[in-house]
């Protein structure tokens, strides 16, 4: 799956792992669900795409450091 736009209508979903997803870059469809619980491979994603998001756990494995986590911080 590359995009998350037919997510927007799972609004009983509360747990979303996307393990091997690394072509994603646009996480901001998961502001419109009620996904509170996020584990993902950061790859290619662009994080500030998620600021909004009702995200309170936040899993990331990813294979190269993380540079910024402001933009989901506020």
């Amino acid at each position: 799956m590359r995009d998350l736009a037919p997510l927007r209508t799972a609004h009983r979903l509360r747990v979303l792992h996307l393990a091997s997803c690394p072509l994603i870059r646009d996480l901001g469809p998961l502001r419109d669900t009620g996904v509170t619980d996020l584990r993902m491979y950061l790859m290619s994603s662009r994080l500030e795409t998620l600021a909004g998001a009702p995200v309170t756990r936040l899993a990331i494995r990813d294979r190269s450091p993380v540079a910024d986590l402001s933009p989901i911080c506020r």
